[in-house]
């Protein structure tokens, strides 16, 4: 399956969310605040509160709820997505459950378009390997 140009962008906005949450904090906030509305942008946020939730830094939002429905969407999402979907949908749920299995599921849905782009890439590397190889034997295509 090809990784659509919205996937694509998603994946290189999550990036540098992920990695300006970690390095340069208060250019990302800058970014984020000056820009609410730019889908990119979003995306950016979205990265920061992940990484932030990954290396435990203490925020009001990550009530033991909200972690657990963070933890809980992954699986749910590769071995019951009808159930998640669901579960999303009820409305006998906990509000902090709720946040966090949405953004388990967000961080899911970009990780995985990324691991398929970075299966795409090493595939097409073996190709451009494989026909060098061929070239330097003197076999051409």
């Amino acid at each position: 399956m090809a990784i659509s140009e919205e996937e694509k962008r998603i994946a290189r906005a999550y990036n540098a969310g992920y990695v300006l949450s970690a390095y340069e904090p208060k250019l990302l906030e800058q970014i984020i605040r000056n820009n609410k509305n730019n889908e990119f942008v979003k995306v950016m946020d979205t990265a920061r509160e992940h990484q932030e939730f990954h290396r435990g830094i203490p925020k009001k939002e990550f009530t033991q709820a909200y972690k657990n429905g963070y933890r809980n969407a992954q699986a749910l999402c590769q071995h019951e997505p009808e159930l998640l979907e669901r579960m999303l949908n009820s409305q006998g749920m906990g509000k902090d459950y709720t946040d966090g299995l949405n953004a388990g599921k967000k961080e899911y849905k970009i990780r995985q378009s990324m691991s398929r782009m970075k299966q795409e890439r090493d595939q097409q590397q073996e190709r451009d390997r494989g026909l060098d190889k061929n070239m330097d034997m003197g076999m051409e295509y």
